[in-house]
């Protein structure tokens, strides 16, 4: 099911480890997801709409954010400061 626009509904394993950010970057790319998916054959791998819609929410935040290895804190690719939520 498509998330509303308050972020605080998202899975919980994306609220507390991402940056506001990019948690609205999983919001709008899962719910994009998923109207796409829609139709029965809208490019849909196996499994549900809602795993597909999550693999693509989390492949679009991952093009843009990383998690660094040291301090476990996720940041935004090329940014040399820690980004928190």
């Amino acid at each position: 099911m498509p998330y509303d626009d308050d972020l605080s509904t998202l899975p919980k394993g994306v609220i507390p480890s991402l940056p506001f950010r990019a948690r609205a970057v999983y919001w709008t790319a899962f719910n994009q997801a998923w109207d796409e998916y829609r139709e029965p054959d809208g490019g849909r791998v196996d499994g549900s709409r809602q795993e597909a819609a999550a693999r693509a929410a989390w492949a679009s935040v991952l093009k843009l954010y990383e998690k660094d290895e040291t301090s476990g804190h996720w940041k935004r690719k090329g940014s040399r400061a820690k980004v928190r939520g």
